[in-house]
């Protein structure tokens, strides 16, 4: 377990603490991050005493431009508000490799692929692909799964993920590792467009997402993602792509 501590100020940090005076509330800082360790975001929620013990908080996070985070210095002085965030992270287990694949497809748009191995003897047991969306909708970030390939229940399917909360199942053709994944890939490249529509995405602007570059940065994960399943420690000396941030 590693921890580090960030200095978080800007404008977002004192509208959240107005707030937290105004309601004569806590203030808790949380934050995301990617399987690397990265910080992916921050946000915040004004701790209710009097909720139920297992009530799950509604996080308010920080629009990009809101706050600044920087790591932490004890020399640091500042005339505004700081909050100071400390960020843990767990490594994965020895048996898993993960992977993350950032697309950006417009000024405010990105397309995530998150990658997650588990291998036994060098060979792949089980696999988890999940596409997320971070993107301003109405005006509002969204941070939202959009679709997730994995191996539970028993056999290799795909869930879909709307907008509005539906969840859609299906089991995929082969139940094979390596040509799940690589069936995976492809059916993100021609199919992810169309599923945005259809699951309530339209003003990402999906048509983004079939443009030429986007198709060439696929074909490239694809062909990785061949000769990592066939030799699964190449993804621990495997970091040419700026595109691909490597456990």
């Amino acid at each position: 377990m590693s921890d580090i501590r960030f200095d978080i100020t800007g404008p977002g940090m004192l509208r959240a603490s107005q707030e937290a005076f105004e309601k004569r509330s806590p203030l808790v800082i949380v934050y995301d991050q990617d399987d690397t360790g990265h910080l992916l975001r921050v946000g915040y929620y004004l701790e209710d005493k009097e909720a139920h013990q297992n009530t799950k908080p509604i996080v308010n996070w920080f629009k990009s431009e809101e706050i600044t985070i920087e790591p932490f210095s004890i020399e640091k002085k500042s005339d505004g508000l700081v909050a100071h965030l400390d960020v843990g992270f767990t490594h994965p287990r020895e048996n898993e490799r993960h992977m993350l694949i950032d697309f950006p497809v417009g000024p405010e748009q990105h397309i995530l692929i998150r990658c997650l191995f588990r291998i036994k003897k060098c060979s792949i047991t089980d696999f988890v692909i999940q596409v997320e969306i971070k993107g301003v909708i109405d005006g509002k970030e969204v941070w939202q799964t959009v679709v997730r390939y994995d191996c539970a229940h028993g056999f290799i399917h795909r869930d879909m993920f709307a907008l509005n909360g539906g969840k859609y199942k299906t089991k995929l053709p082969t139940n094979e590792p390596k040509q799940s994944v690589l069936y995976a890939i492809d059916e993100i490249g021609d199919q992810l467009d169309l599923w945005l529509q259809q699951l309530g995405y339209v003003k990402l602007d999906p048509k983004l997402i079939n443009n030429a570059i986007i198709k060439k940065y696929l074909e490239k994960t694809k062909l990785r993602l061949i000769g990592f399943i066939e030799n699964p420690n190449k993804i621990e000396d495997d970091s040419q792509s700026n595109l691909v941030l490597f456990q």
